[in-house]
């Protein structure tokens, strides 16, 4: 049962009914207690303090008749139903003469002349149970965002297997056509160029610490970190190249050589956007943890 009922706007105006002049009410009260609300003697004041009285008398009788109809009738959809019974069973129950056609006049009971006494909305509007709707909203939007999870989530699996077909195949193009040259060419350069252009790539701000026997440093290229955002809207990958530098620093023992840096990053992101810690990628974006993957195993080279 709901508890402001006291100043529900429907209260008040089924007190105001029960008072006016010609009602059953306001006759009993002028008969027997020689009491009207229209007394000249401090008629402010008794006018609110009989209209006072009368609210919280019809708050108990909604109570008590809400409680006997909610026990003996039965349920239709949202509305509560009560067979062979009329309004004047209302004011019985609520010993107020007339409260079943105050009931009738703000909406919250319906005699349909053919014995079928009806409370509309009763389930929806008296008798929710608080706890048991918050726990309903609850379960409804855990749904909803498993629902954009699941969705989110295949969507960038099926994503990343296109790109990752997509850049297999232009991989092999690429080395097949740089194989072609080499051997067709009088001149041999003292370093084979690392894509087709001739000039070296241009580094990013990110230098990660290598293994091997070559170079114990790697930079990222720009072109490739550029690549990264494009391709990972839902993460911050600027942050996340900071983690996994960061990994590579206090994790001496699991550094990549610099040919396996560009597998080992493409990883962390994938894994990263898989678990959902990624947000859309902004300048001005707040500072958050990144994920901790220094427990994964993100590959031997």
């Amino acid at each position: 049962m709901r508890t402001d009922l006291y100043r529900h706007p429907k209260v008040i105006i089924i007190s105001d009914y029960l008072l006016l002049p010609d009602s059953a009410l306001a006759q009993y009260m002028s008969r027997d207690m020689s009491v009207t609300p229209n007394v000249t003697c401090h008629a402010t004041s008794v006018k609110c303090h009989i209209s006072s009285v009368t609210r919280n008398v019809t708050v108990g009788a909604l109570v008590s008749v809400w409680g006997v109809f909610r026990h003996r009738g039965s349920r239709d959809g949202d509305d509560l139903v009560m067979e062979n019974c009329m309004l004047e069973v209302i004011d019985e129950i609520a010993e107020i003469p007339g409260f079943g056609k105050a009931m009738q006049v703000v909406g919250w009971a319906v005699d349909n002349q053919k014995g079928r006494l009806v409370f509309p909305r009763f389930f929806v509007e008296h008798n929710v149970d608080p706890e048991e709707e918050k726990r309903r909203k609850a379960a409804e939007r855990q749904r909803r965002c498993r629902e954009r999870k699941s969705s989110r989530n295949g969507a960038v699996t099926e994503r990343d297997v296109k790109r990752d077909s997509h850049a297999q195949s232009k991989s092999k193009s690429k080395s097949k056509s740089n194989n072609n040259k080499t051997s067709a060419s009088a001149d041999v350069c003292a370093e084979p160029p690392q894509s087709g252009n001739s000039a070296p790539p241009e580094p990013s701000e990110f230098s990660f610490d290598t293994t091997g026997k070559k170079s114990k440093t790697w930079n990222l290229p720009q072109a490739k970190l550029a690549e990264y955002i494009a391709a990972y809207p839902a993460l911050d990958v600027m942050q996340e190249m900071r983690a996994a530098r960061q990994w590579t620093r206090d994790n001496p023992a699991k550094r990549k050589t610099p040919g396996g840096m560009l597998g080992f990053l493409t990883r962390w992101l994938n894994t990263a956007q898989n678990r959902g810690h990624g947000f859309v990628h902004e300048s001005n974006a707040k500072p958050r943890p990144s994920v901790d993957l220094a427990t994964l195993d993100l590959g031997d080279d």
